[in-house]
């Protein structure tokens, strides 16, 4: 039995979210080729997207969560874990040490980096199978953590499915076609993303090209901070905020823009860079960042070294000049994503730990 604990609903919106899906369909397709049952134990909430049958939700009972997660350590002792993110310490923290079960613990991110204690420490500990979304979170994670155990990279993916909500033709009509793109969310505690340096690049640019905009898609606690940063810098007229939008929206964007800008220095991954290759277009980011593991530097995209207005203006004034040069980059990122980040590329990942875990059991 393989029993994969999530965090949270699997059909929350998020990055968090993407993976529990992510597994709970690789799980499945490993199932059907092996024999070998699973189970889901949800910390979310029911959705009716969510039809699996294996699949037990917990409407946010942590302590309701750690006793199905002790009866299976006492029912089924040849049970293997999943745990997809370190956010069920408190959960976990329900069954008494000793655990015996093999287990893969999941990293993402901000959460990997700060110094594991506590239950933390435990699940950290008691994991036969770290898992790191990038080389850059294992890194920061063994930053704040030196004596972080070895861990191996899965490399993410994305969704195989067509958005079933209503794209915004006004907006569409309003923001055209060969902008800038950013897209995120804008967080006053989390100002990593680089919108105020892409906001402060936008007189640079627009003295090169008058007619260049940008997009910023997204809503946050932070957008009205930055909508008067562009009317301080007079560049207003060519930022446009979209709030909150649509997936249908979102990827209507993604096909109508000249490159997505996101020199963020503290994304784990960085989905937006393979959402952007999927529609043939350019990435710009940074070279210190989780983006050089999915942005081949010249590829895919360009790599800048510093999350500086000047650089960004230079990398996004190289392809507004350039049609040969982003249809060039963004053919080439599209065949990376294929070849690398797809969702058979993931899976067969996913289930090469699958089968190192569960040797550890034997």
């Amino acid at each position: 039995m393989i029993v994969h604990v999530s965090t949270g609903s699997s059909y929350d919106a998020g990055g968090v979210a993407l993976v529990s899906r992510l597994i709970n369909r690789s799980l499945a397709d490993y199932s059907e080729k092996t024999d070998i049952p699973y189970r889901i134990l949800d910390l979310g909430a029911p959705h009716p997207h969510l039809t699996d049958p294996n699949a037990v939700f917990f409407s946010g009972n942590k302590v309701g969560l750690g006793l199905a997660m002790y009866r299976w350590h006492l029912t089924r002792p040849d049970s293997v874990f999943i745990l997809s993110h370190i956010g069920i310490s408190r959960a976990y923290g329900l069954i008494p040490s000793g655990w015996q079960h093999p287990s893969a613990l999941i990293f993402y991110g901000i959460d990997a980096w700060k110094k594991m204690t506590g239950l933390r420490r435990r699940m950290l500990n008691d994991a036969q199978l770290v898992l790191s979304i990038s080389e850059f979170t294992l890194d920061r994670a063994r930053h704040f953590n030196p004596d972080f155990p070895d861990a191996k990279i899965l490399h993410l993916s994305l969704e195989e499915r067509a958005p079933t909500d209503e794209v915004d033709l006004a907006l569409l009509e309003q923001v055209g076609k060969d902008f800038l793109l950013i897209v995120g969310r804008m967080a006053a505690s989390q100002q990593h993303k680089g919108h105020d340096q892409l906001i402060e690049a936008m007189p640079i640019i627009l003295r090169q090209c008058p007619q260049a905009r940008l997009v910023i898609a997204g809503k946050g606690d932070d957008m009205a901070r930055l909508q008067e940063k562009a009317i301080s810098l007079n560049v207003a007229e060519n930022v446009i905020f979209t709030g909150f939008i649509s997936e249908a929206t979102r990827d209507a964007l993604y096909n109508r823009c000249r490159a997505l800008v996101m020199p963020s220095t503290g994304d784990g991954f960085g989905l937006v860079y393979l959402e952007a290759m999927t529609y043939k277009k350019p990435c710009i980011a940074l070279k210190n960042g989780s983006a050089r593991e999915v942005v081949v530097d010249g590829e895919a995209g360009i790599l800048i070294d510093e999350q500086s207005a000047e650089a960004i203006a230079e990398a996004a004034l190289t392809l507004l000049k350039d049609d040969a040069l982003c249809q060039r980059l963004g053919e080439a990122g599209y065949q990376r994503y294929h070849n690398t980040f797809s969702w058979p590329m993931f899976n067969a990942r996913f289930q090469g730990y699958l089968d190192e875990l569960l040797s550890a059991r034997r």
